[in-house]
Protein backbone atom coordinates (compact mmCIF):
# COMPACT_ATOMS: atom_id res chain seq x y z
CA UNK A 1 0.00 0.00 0.00
CA UNK A 2 1.66 3.42 -1.00
CA UNK A 3 2.26 6.31 1.91
CA UNK A 4 -0.96 8.14 0.66
CA UNK A 5 -3.10 5.29 0.93
CA UNK A 6 -2.20 4.89 4.45
CA UNK A 7 -3.10 8.34 4.71
CA UNK A 8 -6.06 7.94 3.04
CA UNK A 9 -7.13 4.59 5.23
CA UNK A 10 -8.29 6.89 8.30
CA UNK A 11 -11.27 8.64 6.61
CA UNK A 12 -14.12 7.88 4.73
CA UNK A 13 -14.57 11.02 2.73
CA UNK A 14 -11.84 12.22 0.74
CA UNK A 15 -11.68 14.97 -2.13
CA UNK A 16 -8.94 15.80 -4.70
CA UNK A 17 -8.91 19.31 -5.56
CA UNK A 18 -7.56 21.06 -8.55
CA UNK A 19 -6.37 24.61 -9.11
CA UNK A 20 -8.53 27.04 -10.84
CA UNK A 21 -8.76 26.86 -14.41
CA UNK A 22 -7.54 23.00 -13.88
CA UNK A 23 -4.62 22.47 -16.40
CA UNK A 24 -3.45 18.49 -17.62
CA UNK A 25 -1.10 17.96 -15.20
CA UNK A 26 -3.40 18.85 -12.34
CA UNK A 27 -6.56 16.77 -13.86
CA UNK A 28 -4.15 14.02 -14.71
CA UNK A 29 -2.66 13.88 -11.07
CA UNK A 30 -5.81 14.20 -9.76
CA UNK A 31 -8.05 11.49 -11.51
CA UNK A 32 -4.80 8.79 -10.98
CA UNK A 33 -5.02 10.15 -7.10
CA UNK A 34 -8.77 8.85 -7.63
CA UNK A 35 -8.29 5.66 -9.55
CA UNK A 36 -5.36 4.69 -7.15
CA UNK A 37 -7.56 5.31 -3.86
CA UNK A 38 -10.33 3.66 -5.11
CA UNK A 39 -8.86 0.31 -5.91
CA UNK A 40 -6.61 0.27 -2.88
CA UNK A 41 -10.11 1.76 -0.47
CA UNK A 42 -13.23 0.17 -2.13
CA UNK A 43 -15.04 1.87 0.40
CA UNK A 44 -14.34 5.11 0.65
CA UNK A 45 -16.14 8.17 -0.93
CA UNK A 46 -13.80 9.80 -3.39
CA UNK A 47 -14.19 12.55 -6.19
CA UNK A 48 -12.51 15.38 -8.09
CA UNK A 49 -13.26 18.87 -7.14
CA UNK A 50 -12.20 22.15 -9.73
CA UNK A 51 -13.86 25.11 -7.49
CA UNK A 52 -12.35 27.50 -10.18
CA UNK A 53 -13.05 25.47 -13.29
CA UNK A 54 -11.23 23.70 -16.27
CA UNK A 55 -9.03 25.34 -18.55
CA UNK A 56 -9.97 25.31 -21.69
CA UNK A 57 -6.48 23.04 -22.50
CA UNK A 58 -8.06 20.66 -20.84
CA UNK A 59 -11.13 19.77 -22.83
CA UNK A 60 -10.07 16.72 -24.52
CA UNK A 61 -8.79 15.15 -21.51
CA UNK A 62 -11.68 15.77 -19.62
CA UNK A 63 -13.65 14.09 -22.02
CA UNK A 64 -11.42 10.97 -22.23
CA UNK A 65 -11.38 10.30 -18.68
CA UNK A 66 -14.36 10.97 -18.17
CA UNK A 67 -14.00 13.10 -15.24
CA UNK A 68 -17.38 14.92 -13.72
CA UNK A 69 -15.46 17.69 -11.19
CA UNK A 70 -17.26 18.48 -8.16
CA UNK A 71 -17.25 22.53 -7.81
CA UNK A 72 -17.36 22.99 -4.40
CA UNK A 73 -16.23 20.72 -1.06
CA UNK A 74 -19.36 18.16 0.73
CA UNK A 75 -20.08 19.49 3.86
CA UNK A 76 -18.66 15.69 4.84
CA UNK A 77 -15.83 16.14 3.81
CA UNK A 78 -13.04 14.16 5.99
CA UNK A 79 -9.95 14.53 4.21
CA UNK A 80 -8.86 17.08 1.25
CA UNK A 81 -5.84 16.34 -1.13
CA UNK A 82 -4.48 19.22 -2.98
CA UNK A 83 -2.78 18.69 -6.24
CA UNK A 84 -0.51 20.92 -8.03
CA UNK A 85 -0.55 23.91 -6.07
CA UNK A 86 1.40 25.16 -2.96
CA UNK A 87 -0.86 26.03 -0.81
CA UNK A 88 -5.02 27.05 -1.09
CA UNK A 89 -4.10 30.57 -1.36
CA UNK A 90 -5.56 30.03 -5.21
CA UNK A 91 -8.46 28.50 -3.78
CA UNK A 92 -10.16 30.40 -1.24
CA UNK A 93 -13.66 29.18 -1.20
CA UNK A 94 -11.85 25.60 -0.09
CA UNK A 95 -9.29 27.11 2.32
CA UNK A 96 -12.22 28.40 4.09
CA UNK A 97 -13.87 25.46 4.83
CA UNK A 98 -10.76 23.52 5.71
CA UNK A 99 -9.88 26.67 8.16
CA UNK A 100 -13.36 26.48 9.66
CA UNK A 101 -13.85 23.03 10.36
CA UNK A 102 -10.29 21.87 10.85
CA UNK A 103 -10.09 19.63 7.76
CA UNK A 104 -6.57 17.35 7.70
CA UNK A 105 -5.10 17.84 4.50
CA UNK A 106 -2.63 16.21 2.28
CA UNK A 107 -0.44 18.50 0.03
CA UNK A 108 1.37 17.26 -3.56
CA UNK A 109 3.19 19.80 -6.04
CA UNK A 110 6.04 20.67 -7.85
CA UNK A 111 6.14 23.95 -7.56
CA UNK A 112 8.43 26.21 -4.87
CA UNK A 113 7.45 25.11 -1.71
CA UNK A 114 5.29 27.15 0.34
CA UNK A 115 6.71 26.81 4.18
CA UNK A 116 3.88 27.10 6.31
CA UNK A 117 1.26 25.47 4.07
CA UNK A 118 3.35 22.11 3.96
CA UNK A 119 4.42 22.14 7.53
CA UNK A 120 0.69 22.52 7.88
CA UNK A 121 -0.14 19.66 5.87
CA UNK A 122 -1.18 16.10 7.47
CA UNK A 123 1.29 14.81 4.09
CA UNK A 124 3.41 16.36 2.00
CA UNK A 125 5.38 15.83 -1.15
CA UNK A 126 6.77 18.93 -2.60
CA UNK A 127 9.64 17.74 -5.34
CA UNK A 128 11.21 19.56 -8.37
CA UNK A 129 10.34 17.87 -11.11
CA UNK A 130 8.99 19.21 -14.56
CA UNK A 131 5.15 18.29 -13.14
CA UNK A 132 3.25 16.84 -10.63
CA UNK A 133 1.98 13.83 -12.57
CA UNK A 134 5.82 12.74 -12.34
CA UNK A 135 5.10 13.08 -8.53
CA UNK A 136 2.09 11.28 -8.44
CA UNK A 137 3.05 8.33 -10.65
CA UNK A 138 5.83 8.03 -8.46
CA UNK A 139 4.14 7.66 -5.32
CA UNK A 140 1.41 5.48 -5.90
CA UNK A 141 1.13 2.01 -6.41
CA UNK A 142 1.10 1.08 -9.99
CA UNK A 143 -0.96 -1.94 -9.88
CA UNK A 144 -3.97 0.07 -9.13
CA UNK A 145 -2.88 2.74 -11.93
CA UNK A 146 -5.88 1.49 -15.06
CA UNK A 147 -4.39 2.64 -18.80
CA UNK A 148 -6.96 5.59 -18.84
CA UNK A 149 -5.43 6.99 -15.06
CA UNK A 150 -1.69 6.33 -16.77
CA UNK A 151 -2.92 7.82 -20.26
CA UNK A 152 -3.89 11.10 -17.58
CA UNK A 153 -0.80 11.05 -16.10
CA UNK A 154 1.37 11.06 -19.30
CA UNK A 155 -0.55 13.75 -20.99
CA UNK A 156 -0.25 16.02 -17.84
CA UNK A 157 3.57 15.40 -17.95
CA UNK A 158 3.76 16.09 -21.94
CA UNK A 159 1.96 19.34 -21.22
CA UNK A 160 3.84 20.76 -18.38
CA UNK A 161 7.47 19.70 -19.02
CA UNK A 162 6.31 21.38 -22.24
CA UNK A 163 6.77 18.41 -25.01
CA UNK A 164 10.13 17.68 -22.42
CA UNK A 165 12.14 20.78 -22.50
CA UNK A 166 11.76 21.62 -19.42
CA UNK A 167 14.62 19.96 -16.70
CA UNK A 168 15.04 17.69 -15.20
CA UNK A 169 14.50 14.65 -18.03
CA UNK A 170 13.72 12.30 -15.21
CA UNK A 171 9.88 13.16 -16.95
CA UNK A 172 11.19 11.20 -19.97
CA UNK A 173 12.00 7.65 -18.07
CA UNK A 174 8.46 7.76 -15.93
CA UNK A 175 6.30 7.98 -19.85
CA UNK A 176 8.16 5.61 -21.61
CA UNK A 177 7.22 3.06 -18.07
CA UNK A 178 3.61 3.96 -18.65
CA UNK A 179 3.91 3.59 -22.30
CA UNK A 180 5.32 -0.07 -21.47
CA UNK A 181 1.77 -0.51 -19.90
CA UNK A 182 -0.27 0.58 -22.67
CA UNK A 183 -0.37 4.62 -22.16
CA UNK A 184 0.17 6.64 -25.54
CA UNK A 185 2.38 9.27 -26.18
CA UNK A 186 0.75 10.15 -29.73
CA UNK A 187 -2.71 10.44 -28.14
CA UNK A 188 -1.14 12.57 -25.58
CA UNK A 189 -0.13 15.23 -27.75
CA UNK A 190 -3.40 14.80 -29.39
CA UNK A 191 -5.64 15.71 -26.57
CA UNK A 192 -3.22 18.65 -26.40
CA UNK A 193 -3.41 20.11 -29.86
CA UNK A 194 -6.90 22.03 -29.47
CA UNK A 195 -7.22 24.39 -32.17
CA UNK A 196 -7.36 27.50 -30.66
CA UNK A 197 -10.89 29.47 -30.71
CA UNK A 198 -11.81 33.03 -31.85
CA UNK A 199 -12.15 34.43 -28.29
CA UNK A 200 -8.46 33.47 -27.89
CA UNK A 201 -7.19 34.30 -31.04
CA UNK A 202 -8.73 37.94 -30.37
CA UNK A 203 -7.23 38.18 -26.62
CA UNK A 204 -3.52 37.29 -28.60
CA UNK A 205 -4.28 39.95 -31.39
CA UNK A 206 -5.93 42.53 -28.26
CA UNK A 207 -2.55 42.27 -26.28
CA UNK A 208 -0.25 42.35 -28.67
CA UNK A 209 -2.20 45.74 -30.08
CA UNK A 210 -1.73 47.24 -26.41
CA UNK A 211 2.00 45.96 -25.43
CA UNK A 212 4.24 48.39 -23.82
CA UNK A 213 7.83 47.53 -23.95
CA UNK A 214 10.83 48.23 -21.96
CA UNK A 215 14.66 47.57 -22.76
CA UNK A 216 16.74 46.32 -19.33
CA UNK A 217 19.78 46.28 -20.98
CA UNK A 218 19.90 43.22 -22.94
CA UNK A 219 16.31 41.70 -22.10
CA UNK A 220 13.16 43.29 -23.44
CA UNK A 221 9.97 43.26 -21.03
CA UNK A 222 6.53 43.46 -22.38
CA UNK A 223 3.41 44.44 -20.46
CA UNK A 224 -0.32 44.22 -21.63
CA UNK A 225 -3.68 44.10 -20.50
CA UNK A 226 -6.54 41.96 -21.54
CA UNK A 227 -9.55 40.50 -19.90
CA UNK A 228 -9.45 36.63 -20.76
CA UNK A 229 -6.51 33.91 -21.55
CA UNK A 230 -3.92 36.03 -19.64
CA UNK A 231 -1.40 32.93 -19.60
CA UNK A 232 -1.76 32.70 -23.56
CA UNK A 233 -1.29 36.22 -24.32
CA UNK A 234 1.70 36.15 -22.00
CA UNK A 235 3.31 33.22 -24.25
CA UNK A 236 2.31 34.67 -27.20
CA UNK A 237 4.18 37.98 -26.44
CA UNK A 238 7.62 35.91 -25.41
CA UNK A 239 7.27 33.21 -28.51
CA UNK A 240 7.37 36.91 -30.57
CA UNK A 241 10.32 38.52 -28.71
CA UNK A 242 9.90 39.31 -25.02
CA UNK A 243 12.20 37.73 -23.00
CA UNK A 244 9.77 38.67 -20.19
CA UNK A 245 5.77 39.22 -20.56
CA UNK A 246 3.11 40.52 -18.18
CA UNK A 247 -0.42 40.82 -18.19
CA UNK A 248 -2.68 42.43 -16.41
CA UNK A 249 -6.44 41.54 -16.17
CA UNK A 250 -8.46 43.81 -14.19
CA UNK A 251 -12.22 43.65 -12.67
CA UNK A 252 -14.41 44.62 -10.18
CA UNK A 253 -11.31 46.18 -8.32
CA UNK A 254 -9.15 43.12 -8.18
CA UNK A 255 -6.23 42.60 -10.34
CA UNK A 256 -4.37 39.61 -11.91
CA UNK A 257 -1.06 39.53 -13.14
CA UNK A 258 0.50 36.62 -15.11
CA UNK A 259 3.86 36.45 -15.74
CA UNK A 260 5.78 34.03 -18.18
CA UNK A 261 9.76 34.26 -18.88
CA UNK A 262 11.56 32.55 -21.68
CA UNK A 263 14.23 29.69 -20.45
CA UNK A 264 16.77 31.93 -22.11
CA UNK A 265 15.93 34.29 -19.47
CA UNK A 266 15.41 32.13 -16.75
CA UNK A 267 18.82 30.40 -17.17
CA UNK A 268 20.79 33.49 -18.01
CA UNK A 269 19.57 35.79 -15.05
CA UNK A 270 18.23 33.42 -12.39
CA UNK A 271 15.17 35.64 -11.81
CA UNK A 272 12.26 33.10 -10.71
CA UNK A 273 8.99 34.48 -11.63
CA UNK A 274 7.47 32.75 -8.40
CA UNK A 275 9.51 33.81 -5.45
CA UNK A 276 11.43 36.50 -7.25
CA UNK A 277 7.87 38.55 -8.59
CA UNK A 278 4.84 37.03 -7.57
CA UNK A 279 5.81 36.52 -3.88
CA UNK A 280 7.00 39.92 -2.96
CA UNK A 281 3.95 41.47 -4.73
CA UNK A 282 1.87 39.54 -3.09
CA UNK A 283 3.05 41.00 0.70
CA UNK A 284 3.36 44.51 -1.15
CA UNK A 285 -0.50 44.31 -2.29
CA UNK A 286 -1.95 41.99 0.15
CA UNK A 287 -2.42 39.51 -2.47
CA UNK A 288 -2.11 35.24 -3.25
CA UNK A 289 -0.13 33.78 -5.97
CA UNK A 290 2.82 31.79 -6.99
CA UNK A 291 3.45 29.52 -10.11
CA UNK A 292 6.93 27.81 -11.03
CA UNK A 293 10.17 29.81 -12.23
CA UNK A 294 9.26 30.62 -15.61
CA UNK A 295 5.38 31.13 -15.62
CA UNK A 296 3.46 32.66 -12.51
CA UNK A 297 0.52 34.52 -11.35
CA UNK A 298 -0.99 36.61 -8.54
CA UNK A 299 -4.10 38.11 -7.58
CA UNK A 300 -3.40 41.44 -5.84
CA UNK A 301 -5.27 44.27 -4.42
CA UNK A 302 -3.81 47.44 -6.67
CA UNK A 303 -3.70 49.49 -9.71
CA UNK A 304 -2.30 48.19 -12.91
CA UNK A 305 0.36 51.88 -12.26
CA UNK A 306 1.19 50.20 -8.97
CA UNK A 307 1.86 46.68 -9.96
CA UNK A 308 3.94 47.69 -13.31
CA UNK A 309 6.28 49.93 -11.22
CA UNK A 310 6.60 47.62 -8.46
CA UNK A 311 7.33 44.68 -10.80
CA UNK A 312 9.53 47.11 -12.54
CA UNK A 313 11.31 47.50 -9.05
CA UNK A 314 11.33 44.15 -8.32
CA UNK A 315 13.18 43.40 -12.23
CA UNK A 316 15.87 46.15 -11.67
CA UNK A 317 17.11 44.80 -8.19
CA UNK A 318 17.43 40.61 -8.92
CA UNK A 319 18.87 42.13 -12.81
CA UNK A 320 21.49 44.55 -10.90
CA UNK A 321 20.15 46.99 -13.13
CA UNK A 322 19.44 51.00 -12.05
CA UNK A 323 15.90 53.28 -13.17
CA UNK A 324 18.50 54.77 -16.12
CA UNK A 325 19.14 51.44 -16.93
CA UNK A 326 15.42 51.15 -18.41
CA UNK A 327 14.47 52.24 -21.71
CA UNK A 328 10.68 52.89 -22.82
CA UNK A 329 10.01 51.57 -26.56
CA UNK A 330 7.77 53.44 -28.43
CA UNK A 331 5.31 51.18 -30.21
CA UNK A 332 3.71 53.85 -32.60
CA UNK A 333 6.86 54.22 -34.93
Amino acid sequence: MSRIAEVASNYGNIRVVCHPNADPDCLGSAFAIMTSLKATLPGIDIAVVAPDGIGAVSSRLVSYLGISAEDSLPEETELVILVDMPSMAQIPSVKEVVVAKDVPYVLIDHHVRDKEAAAAALYSVIKNKSSTCEIVYALLDKSTLDVKALQGLVTGIVYDSRRFLLPPDTAIRAVVGMMHKGASLRLAVEMLTNEQGASERMARLKGASRVKIYKAGEWLIAFSRVGSFEASVARALTDIGADLAFIIHEEKGALRLTGRSTDKFHRMTGLNLSSDIMKPLAVAFAGQGGGHPTAASVNLSATSDEVTSKTLSLIFSKLGLREQDLKAINTKK
